[in-house]
């Protein structure tokens, strides 16, 4: 009878803890993509795509900006020279400060620096090269911990 009582139990806890997985899990593929937010800090290269609710992005490096909707305007603070390219991207060399942008649809970014820290809500994806961690929300309530995949990673993100 005991021994009964305590194989029911042991199943109920292994049920639990299995079930629990699918709340919160730990990955190193770090090339996000669906509806939700995301926090990041690392160095390297962060881009993204996709229709934001807000962008949020501080750090150094090389800064670029992409907007294929209706025209949404960056808040940008810092230092860096703003430079138009033909192809309708803005690039900021020398970038040290902050990105802010909100309800952009149809936007990419693209920070390849150093000390980056970045919040993103919205619909699309992100992908992180170098050394960090971030953390991931996805509509479903799933949060999803992971590290930044090595620049060495075969797993491209296309900003066409």
């Amino acid at each position: 009878m005991l021994l009964g009582f305590l194989k029911k139990k042991m199943v109920w806890v292994s049920l639990l803890l299995l079930g629990s997985l699918g709340v919160v899990t730990a990955v190193s593929a770090a090339t996000l993509a669906g509806t939700g937010w995301v926090e990041a800090h690392g160095s390297c290269v962060a881009g993204l795509k996709g229709n934001l609710d807000l962008l949020h992005i501080n750090g150094s490096g090389t800064l670029y900006y992409y907007d294929g909707g209706q025209t949404d305007v960056p808040e940008v603070t810092g230092v860096g020279r703003k430079i138009a390219l033909p192809n309708g991207w803005v690039k900021w060399v020398g970038f040290h400060g902050s990105f802010h942008l909100e309800n952009a649809d149809h936007v990419k970014v693209v920070l390849s620096g150093r000390d980056i820290d970045l919040y993103a809500s919205g619909t699309g994806s992100i992908w992180l090269r170098g050394v960090g961690t971030y953390t991931h929300g996805r509509s479903d309530g799933t949060i999803v911990h992971g590290t930044w995949a090595p620049l060495n990673s075969t797993n491209e993100m296309p900003l066409e």
